[in-house]
């Protein structure tokens, strides 16, 4: 077997013992499932981690316009995020927050 096989079985054999091991009943959680709690919790739980991850993957599958409206819903949530955090820091040291007009 070459190293990426040898990655890929290794990696499917994670999924299985996630599966056997972290769950009350292994046969109502899907390999998908699994895995998806295995990248949150090997990233620590990085959002920006699990971000790239999904598009790697999305652009490995050939996914490309899924990939692309991923990338996009995923900067609209961090300006967001950001709009959040600037109307927080403006109540916090004073100073109103801009209104829309």
């Amino acid at each position: 077997m070459t190293k990426k096989q040898d990655a890929l079985y290794y990696m499917r054999k994670a999924i299985s013992m996630y599966k056997d091991q972290g769950f009350n009943d292994p046969t109502k959680v899907s390999d998908e499932q699994s895995l998806g709690i295995l990248i949150s919790k090997v990233s620590d739980f990085d959002g920006e981690y699990i971000f790239d991850t999904v598009t790697y993957a999305l652009e490995d599958s050939n996914y490309h316009e899924l990939n692309n409206g991923w990338s996009r819903a995923y900067e609209e949530f961090l300006d967001r995020v950001d709009e959040r955090i600037h109307k927080m820091e403006s109540n916090v040291n004073g100073v109103p927050p801009k209104t829309a007009s």
